[in-house]
């Protein structure tokens, strides 16, 4: 799960603006959930809710599941 945040984390400063942003910020927040990094990965959930108020529905029902697994507030 390390190297997929690390690739994750470079995408978004990579591109920003993607069309794969918000699911590289989901798969961000998933993989620092299963690092037991919970702070970090509620951070991007809400980066993610912040960046992304419209995003599809398969990437908000991704961060749902993201937001469970690392107990969010």
């Amino acid at each position: 799960y390390g190297d997929a945040a690390r690739i994750y984390a470079t995408n978004l400063q990579l591109y920003p603006g993607g069309a794969k942003a918000p699911d590289n910020m989901v798969k961000l927040g998933m993989a620092l959930a299963n690092l037991d990094r919970t702070k970090e990965a509620c951070q991007a959930f809400a980066e993610l809710e912040r960046r992304w108020p419209d995003m599809p529905a398969n990437v908000r029902k991704a961060a749902d599941r993201g937001r469970t697994l690392a107990v969010c507030p």
